[in-house]
């Protein structure tokens, strides 16, 4: 009887161990891997050609706000289906207006004293990141970079540049990326009359070959 008593207990006791290994690789299991995907398809794939468009993108700063028709950052898919963050390459951007000076056209309306404003952006590739934990940081080489053009001030230049851009998605449904509070300042070689601080904010929607993007947390 004692012998079965200690047999029973054995097997008690590599049940419990199967519990906890069993237990312990579930909750490896459970680790979330972020996916971009086409909305309602299949995952993108690394070299995958992706769009952010925005429409209300503005800057504001001390001498009026700035703010352009339509932003639209070009890029590459470089890492997806991550465990941690999927990765793309941003190679080029556009910023279009509806302001007009002297036969120069899509320049970008500023609400301050430097009238219209033609904006380039420069210092790619702006390697980015969506982080399972639902952030997309923005980086530039080595910084962001956009520059600011006012032909009505006599070509006043900015050059207004920002170590990395911190702006949050939503996972499921169109991804939509929202950026807010994004500083930038001045760098080197701008107008002694450019603002100190450009304060940045709006909201991308993220597009594949004309197709929309979610994200998806598994």
């Amino acid at each position: 009887m004692k012998r079965m008593r200690i047999i029973g207990l054995c097997l008690v006791a590599v049940f419990a161990l199967s519990a906890v290994v069993a237990g312990t690789a579930s909750a490896a299991k459970a680790k979330p891997k972020l996916i971009l995907k086409i909305k309602g398809g299949a995952a993108l794939t690394v070299g995958a050609n992706v769009q952010f468009f925005s429409s209300n993108l503005k800057t504001v700063t001390s001498g009026g706000t700035l703010e352009c028709s339509e932003n639209t950052l070009y890029g590459k898919v470089t890492e997806n289906e991550s465990i941690k963050a999927d990765k793309i390459s941003v190679t080029e951007e556009t910023s279009v207006g509806a302001e007009e000076y002297n036969g120069e056209k899509h320049l970008c309306h500023v609400s301050g004293a430097l009238g219209p404003t033609k904006i380039t952006s420069g210092k790619f590739p702006w390697p980015g990141e969506f982080t399972v934990k639902k952030t997309q940081v923005l980086k530039g080489s080595a910084k962001v970079e956009f520059t600011s053009v006012f032909p009505e001030a006599g070509g006043t230049t900015c050059h207004f540049e920002d170590a990395k851009i911190t702006s949050k998605f939503n996972v499921g449904g169109p991804l939509i990326v929202t950026t807010t509070g994004a500083k930038f300042k001045p760098g080197s070689g701008s107008s002694k009359a450019c603002p100190k601080l450009g304060t940045l904010g709006g909201t991308f929607e993220v597009t594949s070959e004309g197709q929309q993007v979610e994200a998806e947390l598994t």
